[in-house]
């Protein structure tokens, strides 16, 4: 085949802007309610595998770091104290050693 002679070779092609995604507005409510029900699933999780017997190392470290991530995401959104409440509901201190979060600058 002779590409020289191909007459659609000249048009421009018609394509679809597939990185444009609509927008979703979400209230600053919405987005606190949406990070802490995330943090909530995950410390959920972290219950149901708390034996960890069928966990293997990196999915034990993989559901750390997204709790961590999740409780952090709650820190910007402005709902640090309902995360840490929610922490201290679904996993309660068990050391009586261990000292509680300080929340003194909010």
């Amino acid at each position: 085949m002779n590409l020289a002679n191909n007459k659609t070779q000249g048009k421009a092609k018609k394509t679809t802007d597939r990185s444009a995604k609509p927008e979703v507005s979400m209230t600053e409510s919405q987005l606190q309610a949406y990070f802490l029900s995330r943090l909530s699933q995950y410390l959920d999780l972290k219950a149901l595998t708390a034996d960890n017997s069928s966990l293997e190392s990196w999915q034990i470290t993989a559901l750390k770091k997204a709790t961590y991530s999740a409780f952090r995401d709650c820190e910007e959104q402005g709902a640090l104290k309902q995360a840490i409440t929610l922490l201290r509901q679904k996993h309660p201190l068990t050391n009586r050693g261990s000292k509680p979060i300080r929340i003194d600058k909010y």
